[in-house]
This record gives structure tokens, C-alpha cells and sequence, in this order.
């Protein structure tokens, strides 16, 4: 039976052929510049407010304005 011989690789005796990655890969932090709020519509009743994410969806929100008397 042969034994294996222990060695030291010396970095002058290997060539990378490619990379590979070891776990799960590095997600993206959210960019906080690509999502987007504007008013589209206001009134003394509600303003609506379209909602862009970052990922491209767009969401229309409305938000009642209470008056003096509601809102005592």
C-alpha cells in the first residue's frame, strides 16, 4: 500500500480557473432613492398620494382630512 505524502502548494503552482460562491449570495440592500411619493389629488375631503416601491409597484393611497367638527 502506498502512503500520500504531505506537501506544501506553492501559489506559483496553481491557476484559478473561475470563482464560486460558498452560501447563499449577498442580497442587495433596498435603495431608498428609487421609491417615490407625490400628491395627485387634493381637496378640502382627502388627498391621494400615488406610491411608487422600489421594485416598480405602484399603490394610490387616500387619506381623509378630518374637519373641526369630526376631529372634536
Amino acid at each position: 500500500m502506498t502512503q500520500a505524502t504531505a506537501g506544501i502548494v506553492k501559489k506559483t503552482m496553481v491557476r484559478p480557473a473561475g470563482s464560486r460562491s460558498l452560501g447563499a449570495p449577498p442580497r442587495a440592500a433596498p435603495t431608498r432613492a428609487a421609491s417615490r411619493a407625490r400628491i395627485v389629488e387634493l381637496n378640502d375631503e382627502a388627498a391621494i398620494v400615488e406610491i411608487t416601491c422600489a421594485c416598480g409597484n405602484r399603490m394610490l393611497l387616500r387619506c381623509e382630512i378630518a374637519t373641526d367638527e369630526e376631529g372634536s
